[in-house]
């Protein structure tokens, strides 16, 4: 919460200026001022000439006020950033660090602008103005180096804790801002980039830095040096020569999208997840030997455990890796897990010819696709129904049209996809989910799968008070971004 003088202006307005953050000695701007409608305060928000302004005034920007971090799902190794004791949770609760000191300031502060959930584990990241650069915090598990710190003597982490290491700590932070992270199954990544670059211009290519850490035994971190995991972020710098605008994870392999449109991949090739049309693992990252992928311009890539999706600037979706369960295209009934495809076009005939795709998705064993007038499709596996269609009325190998709402007529404005639960965003501003619940991941009570889309009731709730501004969907947990309260 925030202190500060106010004045009224004809008898409506309130004037606030020189907000003060109770936990700072200075201001948080000497000229700042805030005009909001005067029935927001109560005498009980009123004291002498201090007021404070509580979480449930609207009309203010991210900017000038703090974000806030929430959680549901499984606890279990603390991580939903609510220690050991919290073994699950329905209700999405918000995250605080109670220790108040220089470590967990951006924390505390409402700083935090980045999320990403791995399998077991959380990370948050904000931008620290003393420290000039970007600081991390994890939760949860850390047997394969995913949270950074302790070089294999810290198994797990029951609390938030700052992330430090001697990259994250060296002069290279300095001004860097991020503009990615994300996770894998056990490995992570993030593109930092000056403040003042054009992140997809080619010409500031060298100033980029990306970072991978984590699990690092089939090559998913782009190292040439064989390690099991990899605590101190390795500085990938074939990756910020090539000049990468994006970074999509599988399991356990890494694929990159330059500033020009074409991708390189590095990690396993169990399934052609690498899309060169073999088995062969890389170490380092590769232009990807695919004449399909050379001669498309590539403006958006999704990775799965074991497959991705590609949209092309000309509104065709490429896809290849496993396909076991025909998230690629249509195989026979009792095919082998060592099915996998090349590279090749996935059918979208079923979408209008006009239907723009403005966001592309990819789970456990599925795909997913957005189009611009808000319908929602999906493709793969329906074992727990990650595709949002009944048994009865799905359609193995091919794009199934989502309905949304009781008339399935309402639209789609964006969507999270990761393991087996999906939760979208309507155009009205509700939350609807489907897919595994088994944790409450889709915080809802009842722990089932849930084949067709239901209303988050929880989630509309939370949203309405704190924006939902983005989820990271784990396999038992979720946790969520949140900025200042709708008008």
């Amino acid at each position: 919460m925030m202190k500060g003088h106010f004045c009224i202006q004809n008898n409506k307005t309130l004037l606030f200026k020189s907000l003060i953050h109770p936990t700072s000695s200075h201001n948080l701007s000497p000229y700042l001022y805030f005009f909001l409608s005067s029935n927001k305060l109560n005498s009980s928000n009123i004291s002498s000439s201090n007021f404070v302004i509580t979480s449930n005034i609207r009309g203010y920007s991210s900017s000038q006020y703090s974000n806030k971090v929430y959680s549901w799902g499984s606890g279990l190794n603390g991580k939903l950033g609510h220690g050991l004791d919290e073994t699950k949770i329905v209700v999405p609760k918000e995250i605080e660090i109670k220790e108040d000191d220089d470590n967990n300031r951006v924390f505390n502060q409402g700083k935090i602008n980045k999320i990403t959930s791995g399998t077991t584990y959380s990370i948050f990241s904000g931008y620290d103005q003393i420290k000039d650069r970007q600081v991390f915090y994890g939760c949860g598990d850390n047997r394969d180096a995913q949270l950074i710190v302790g070089n294999g003597k810290i198994q797990s982490l029951e609390n938030i804790e700052l992330l430090e290491s001697p990259m994250l700590k060296s002069d290279q932070m300095k001004g860097k801002q991020l503009k990615q992270l994300i996770s894998g199954t056990y490995h992570n990544a993030c593109i930092l980039n000056d403040s003042n670059s054009n992140n997809n211009n080619n010409n500031n290519k060298d100033r980029s830095l990306i970072l991978l850490w984590g699990a690092s035994n089939s090559g998913q971190i782009g190292s040439p040096e064989y390690n099991r995991v990899q605590y101190d972020p390795y500085n990938n710098k074939v990756l910020s020569e090539i000049g990468i605008k994006k970074i999509s994870m599988g399991a356990t392999f890494t694929i990159a999208l330059s500033n020009d449109g074409k991708l390189y991949s590095f990690g396993s090739s169990t399934f052609n997840e690498l899309g060169n049309g073999d088995m062969f693992n890389e170490r380092e990252p590769k232009l990807i030997d695919n004449q399909l992928l050379q001669d498309n311009e590539i403006i958006d890539l999704e990775c799965g455990f074991f497959h991705t999706v590609a949209l092309t600037s000309d509104n065709k979706i490429l896809t290849w890796g496993r396909n076991q369960e025909s998230q690629c295209f249509p195989v026979p009934e009792g095919t082998g897990k060592g099915s996998f495809t090349n590279v090749q076009y996935l059918d979208t005939s079923s979408l209008g010819d006009h239907d723009k795709i403005i966001q592309i998705g990819a789970s456990n064993l599925n795909s997913y696709i957005l189009t611009e007038n808000g319908n929602i499709y999906s493709i793969g596996s329906n074992d727990h129904g990650q595709c949002g269609i009944e048994k009865s009325n799905f359609k193995k190998g091919i794009l199934n049209k989502i309905k949304i709402g009781d008339d399935g007529n309402i639209k789609v404005k964006k969507f999270y996809s990761r393991f087996k639960t999906v939760i979208v965003e309507t155009t009205d501003g509700r939350f609807f989910g489907w897919g595994s619940n088994f944790d409450h991941q889709l915080a809802l009570e009842t722990r089932c799968i849930y084949f067709t889309p239901m209303e988050l009731n929880n989630l509309n709730r939370l949203h309405k008070d704190y924006n939902i501004i983005d989820i990271s969907i784990s396999l038992s947990h979720c946790i969520s971004l949140n900025s200042n309260p709708q008008k």
